[in-house]
């Protein structure tokens, strides 16, 4: 059972890191929905585990957007505008734990599905197809500002993100491909936030190597695939559909929370 919850949390992970639906929330919801209906067979992901699909994603980035980074290497406008839409999230990083507590749920999680859903109608419709095709650090700023709702569950950090772009006049391919560029120090910050906790932890965290493992994989190999599929869905001006479907999956969400209370 732990390989399937493995490969269940990969799948989740890959695709909504990347695909503006919201990893976390999704976590949380899949998390409550395989403790509440698996009968606790399944337990909830642990931190060896969160690490794990976090680094798969990671490793996804770095694949898909391999031209995109050796460009920015040499690019010092790239690594301002990268450095100021990471400040606002690095200033929230001391409210991290208490984020966590208050608002990992899974009713939570179906209302910032909602936030994500309107988010992404906006800027579908502020998004101009003469939009800049560089990031400058005002719109950086604001690309960041957006990135700091992120950490509540149910709020998309590509979603988000986009949209700041989108909002700020950034050229719809760029402030896609800025969103996931920015992914690489939000996830790996994560990461190694969570190896930390792992470190100081006293509790045994029972640490399985091949189902972490599988998780890391399936992670990468479902991230590569949604990072493609988004790249083209921005362009092709379809962030509706992934609004849709927040929108369903955060009331259905609700009214199960509601409803099971």
């Amino acid at each position: 059972m732990l390989y399937l919850q493995a490969v269940i949390l990969g799948v989740v992970q890959g695709l909504a890191e990347f695909l503006p639906i919201s990893s976390s929330g999704h976590l949380v919801i899949t998390d409550e929905l395989l403790a509440t209906f698996g009968r606790d067979a399944m337990p909830k992901t642990g931190l060896p585990m969160n690490v794990a699909l976090h680094v798969g994603t990671l490793f996804s980035i770095l694949l898909v957007c391999r031209k995109e980074l050796l460009a920015a290497a040499v690019d010092r406008k790239m690594w301002l505008a990268v450095s100021v839409a990471t400040v606002p999230l690095v200033l929230l990083y001391p409210f991290k734990d208490t984020i966590e507590e208050a608002f990992e749920s899974a009713f939570v999680a179906g209302c910032g599905l909602l936030v994500t859903a309107t988010l992404l109608l906006v800027s579908e419709r502020a998004g101009r197809d003469d939009g800049t095709t560089t990031v400058g650090p005002l719109q950086a700023f604001v690309i960041g500002l957006f990135q700091m709702i992120a950490p509540c569950p149910g709020v998309s950090r590509s979603g988000s993100t986009i949209a700041g772009g989108l909002i700020s006049g950034v050229d719809r391919k760029t402030a896609a491909t800025f969103s996931f560029v920015i992914a690489i120090p939000a996830i790996g910050g994560s990461a190694a936030a969570s190896v930390l906790d792992l470190l100081r932890s006293d509790t045994d965290v029972g640490l399985k190597v091949g189902p972490v493992a599988v998780g890391m994989l399936v992670s990468f190999g479902v991230g590569v695939l949604a990072l493609r599929t988004m790249l083209r869905v921005v362009t092709q001006k379809r962030l509706w559909l992934f609004a849709i479907y927040c929108a369903v999956v955060g009331t259905a969400t609700i009214v199960w929370q509601t409803v099971s209370r």
